[in-house]
Parts: C-alpha cells; sequence; structure tokens
C-alpha cells in the first residue's frame, strides 16, 4: 500500500507532466473563461427585466434595478414602452447567453480534444520506454486501461465537470456580489452556511480520493483479466478452464461494482 508521501510525490509529478500540456493552450482556455465571466453577468441579469415590468409596468413605482435604475425612473418612457423594451433585453440576454455558452462549450472541448490526444501520446511514448523490470511487475490490461478509460475520463472531466465547475463558480460569485450590493445583512446571513459546506467538503475529499482510487485500481484489474484471459484463449479453451474464468471475472466484477458503489 502506497505511503501518503509516496502518494503526494507521486501527485506532485502528475501535475509537472500535464501542467506544459494545459498551459500549450492558454489562450483558448483564457478566451473560454472570458466568454464564462460574461455568461455568469448575464445570468445574474435574467430576472432584471421581469423586476422592470413588475415595477414600473404593473406597479406603477419605481424600479431598482442595479446600475440603470436612476436613468429608467427619469426616463420619460411610457409603460407599453417599457414593457416592449423588456421583452426585447429578455431575448437579447437569451442570445447573448446562447453564444457564450456556445463558445467556451466549444472552445474548452476543443482543449480537453487535444490535451486527451497530446497526453495519450506522451504517455504510451513513456510507456515504451520504461524498463523491462517494471513490464514484468505491472499487468497489461492495467497499463492499457490507464491508456483508455482513464484518459477517458480526463477528457470527460475537462467537457464537463471544469466547465459546470467554472461557470457554477463566476454564477455564484456574481449573485454574492449582488446580493451584497443590494443589501449586505442578508447577503452574510444566506452566505453564512457557506463555511460549514466547505469545512465538510475538505474533511471528506480523502475519503472521495481513496474510493476513486480503488474503483480505478479495480477497473484495471479487470481490464487485465479480460486481455490476459482472450490472449491465451487457445489455452484457456484446451485446458477447459472456461467455467473457473468465468467465476474470477465474476467475482472481480463484482469487486469493481462495490468500488463505484
Amino acid at each position: 500500500m502506497l505511503s501518503q508521501s509516496n502518494l503526494q510525490s507521486g501527485e506532485k509529478g502528475s501535475v509537472r507532466f500535464v501542467l506544459p500540456l494545459f498551459l500549450a493552450h492558454w489562450r483558448k482556455i483564457l478566451l473560454a473563461l472570458l466568454a464564462m465571466v460574461l455568461d455568469a453577468g448575464l445570468a445574474v441579469m435574467r430576472p432584471w427585466p421581469l423586476k422592470v415590468v413588475i415595477d414600473r409596468v404593473l406597479s406603477h413605482k419605481p424600479s431598482r434595478v442595479p446600475l440603470i435604475h436612476q436613468w429608467l425612473d427619469s426616463a420619460p418612457f411610457t409603460r407599453t414602452q417599457i414593457l416592449y423594451g423588456s421583452c426585447a433585453a429578455v431575448l437579447l440576454i437569451a442570445l447573448v447567453t446562447g453564444l457564450t455558452t456556445y463558445c467556451y462549450t466549444r472552445l474548452l472541448g476543443n482543449v480537453g480534444q487535444r490535451f486527451v490526444f497530446e497526453l495519450r501520446r506522451d504517455l504510451f511514448a513513456h510507456m515504451q520506454r520504461l524498463s523491462l523490470r517494471f513490464h514484468d511487475t505491472q499487468k497489461t490490461g492495467d497499463l492499457t486501461s490507464r491508456l483508455t478509460s482513464d484518459i477517458q475520463s480526463i477528457q470527460d472531466f475537462i467537457g464537463s465537470g471544469v466547465i459546470a465547475f467554472a461557470s457554477n463558480t463566476l454564477l455564484l460569485s456574481g449573485m454574492a456580489a449582488l446580493m451584497f450590493w443590494l443589501n449586505w445583512r442578508f447577503a452574510l446571513a444566506t452566505l453564512s452556511i457557506a463555511p460549514l459546506m466547505f469545512w465538510i467538503v475538505y474533511r471528506n475529499k480523502r475519503l472521495i480520493k481513496r474510493a476513486t482510487r480503488k474503483a480505478r485500481v479495480s477497473t484495471g484489474l479487470l481490464a487485465s483479466l479480460a486481455q490476459e484471459t482472450l490472449a491465451s484463449i487457445r489455452i484457456v479453451q484446451g485446458l477447459a478452464q472456461e467455467d473457473q474464468i468465468d467465476e474470477r471475472f465474476q467475482a472481480q466484477s463484482e469487486s469493481s461494482l462495490q468500488a463505484f458503489l
């Protein structure tokens, strides 16, 4: 079993190996980040046209829409003009939101595809140059799983996890800033639960990493068993070992299932 220091050194080595591949695409990542910031700002602005309609058209009172309330209250707009303008603002926000979402999704998807291509290429080249002693102690199916399913998981994380995390973080930051601008007391009361949530996440981080590592190892063992069996299928059939191999494969599959549950 790996010690904590070995795990930490392995993680640092992985970061040093992966970081240059990410930095090679910094322009696209920066553009995607700018698009996410714009998208988060538009998401915060989405309820404002409806607020204008409720305040100015239905309630006949001054609007408290941030940034534009003074101009809106002093301008000689009729209720019909305000209603049409609010509808146009809703359509404009939806259109620009769709464009920004498409932009950062396309950019990060492109980065993810190219990153996975380069990572798989470099990892395969690295595996070929490792010592024979290393290959004697490693299962071929496990190494194959690293090149296929593990790297595919990285691509899925970049394509969905990174986008969701970054966009939600920016959206929550924008909403928190707006809440403090409108009513800082209410904002503090609302965000008072945040430290407890961060503490729970930090406390369970090690357990989640351990469970993920166990599931990955179990998947590698399953792939190794399948690869070794199919590679020696003539021997398996010649010795009539199909039933025994079936039992081993089912047991390993159940172990892999339990690791993911």
